[in-house]
């Protein structure tokens, strides 16, 4: 469990990795897909700081359709905050 794949980033079109999260209840665990977006077409977006924390104290989510365990005390309140 905890590992995403993903694709490579092109260099050369300036691309970066954008972690949407999905829309849910607030009930239910935090889903995420990450994608790819360019910065020069300027993707909308805000912006999350994340700092991983201590690894024995995690939550679960899911990205890309994946589990995934993240560390609670930084991910999990901001990451719910934003949900849609």
């Amino acid at each position: 469990m905890g590992e995403v794949k993903y694709d490579e980033l092109d260099a050369k079109i300036n691309q970066i990795r954008l972690l949407e999260l999905l829309p849910d209840r607030w009930t239910e665990e935090i889903r995420c897909e990450l994608r790819i977006a360019a910065l020069d077409e300027g993707p909308a977006s805000q912006a999350l700081s994340y700092v991983w924390g201590n690894p024995q104290d995690t939550v679960e989510m899911t990205v890309n359709g994946a589990p995934f365990k993240a560390t609670r005390n930084n991910c999990h309140p901001t990451a719910t905050a934003f949900k849609p």
